[in-house]
């Protein structure tokens, strides 16, 4: 009997230190777990901080490590600490990113979970705000959030911008007329402007033309075999939830039209590509 529970006592030591797959020999950080921890930024309904629902983004991600034994660990915080995060290797990966050119250069994007439309957002009654190309962005007091994608391209053509730390501050100086227009996924705005101005959501109204259509995807970091190991367990997770009908389901619990993001469509930006 004595000797049956020191060979169970050894086999569940074995086990809880070989658990994993030591993808980086000699380094304890690269053996594999059941668990990955993300961070990202409390975006609704793509995201969610509070309330039942964890958001779109969020419960495709859960879901797709969910098909390949993984658990997910979520941190929310600002999106820039976020990314400071992953480089200092405080979390394995964040979403929901765009792959830009400048964030290609040093980071690795799983495949898409979804697809953003971003939008300019103005004040119905301002007729005169008229936007056919980016230049035209230098007439008008233009509103963004700090660390936002679009930063990227408007630095590198030397458009000026009013930085806000969330969308909600952007859709409060429009209303109060401080900005002219800003920059926003359509249906982070769209949810928003309904739960914050119920009264007067006719007030607001998207340029026609879009800024850009952009894959949301998981960011690691490059060379990195952990980062690696977790983006090719996403994938084929992702790609099992989608032949299972879970992805699409997931989909439609959000009211996401899938094969309206991803159609052919023509973007004020020309600095990222409209489809992977």
């Amino acid at each position: 009997m004595m000797l049956k529970v020191v060979v169970v006592l050894v086999l569940s030591i074995i086990t809880l230190f070989t658990k994993g797959q030591d993808v980086a020999s000699g380094s304890n950080r690269y053996l594999v777990q059941d668990k990955i921890i993300v961070a990202t930024g409390d975006w609704p309904p793509i995201t969610a901080k509070s309330g039942s629902d964890k958001g779109l983004a969020s419960d495709v991600m859960i879901a797709a490590f969910a098909a390949v034994g993984i658990a997910v660990d979520i941190k929310f915080m600002p999106w820039r600490r976020a990314e400071i995060e992953l480089q200092n290797q405080k979390v394995e990966a964040v979403f929901p990113y765009a792959p830009t050119v400048g964030r290609k250069e040093k980071f690795l994007f799983g495949d898409p979970i979804i697809f953003s439309k971003t939008q300019f957002f103005k004040l119905r009654s301002r007729h005169d705000v008229q936007i056919k190309t980016l230049k035209d962005l230098s007439a008008y007091r233009l509103g963004g959030v700090l660390g936002y994608f679009y930063q990227e391209e408007l630095d590198i053509f030397g458009i000026n911008a009013f930085y806000a730390t969330k969308d909600i501050y952007n859709l409060h100086k429009l209303k109060t007329r401080r900005i002219d227009l800003f920059l926003a996924n359509d249906l982070i705005t769209w949810s928003m402007i309904h739960k914050v101005y119920p009264e007067s959501t006719d007030d607001f109204v998207a340029l026609e033309a879009p800024y850009s259509v952009n894959p949301l995807s998981l960011m690691f970091r490059k060379e990195d075999d952990l980062s690696l190991h977790y983006l090719m367990k996403f994938n084929e997770g992702l790609s099992l939830i989608q032949q299972s009908g879970l992805y699409a389901e997931l989909l439609d619990k959000y009211g996401y039209d899938l094969s309206y993001y991803t159609r052919p469509v023509e973007t004020l930006s020309n600095f990222h590509s409209v489809l992977p």
